[in-house]
């Protein structure tokens, strides 16, 4: 099993070696392990977080303009899809 933060940051990777990943930052709660930090420090991935839920996650990547986020539960956000697949 891969937790939220595992993904997140193999996602965050992908995103940003086709630079794709906006503002080299990614979006996740303060349950995101210290090590997600650390780790994306070393590819100099800026990690903002919020408070626990995906609704205050999806309110940061808006007011950013981000476009990954996600919990280390396994929500994972990408606004630009997650958002177009509703409207």
């Amino acid at each position: 099993m891969v937790n939220g933060d595992a993904t997140l940051f193999v996602l965050a990777q992908y995103l940003q070696s086709h630079q794709a990943l906006h503002d080299d930052t990614v979006v996740a709660t303060v349950m995101s392990n210290i090590g997600l930090e650390l780790a994306f420090a070393v590819t100099g991935i800026r990690l903002i977080r919020t408070d626990v839920g995906d609704k205050y996650v999806l309110e940061e990547l808006l007011r950013l303009g981000a476009s990954l986020g996600g919990e280390q539960s396994g929500h994972i956000i990408f606004p630009a899809l997650s958002l177009a697949a509703m409207g």
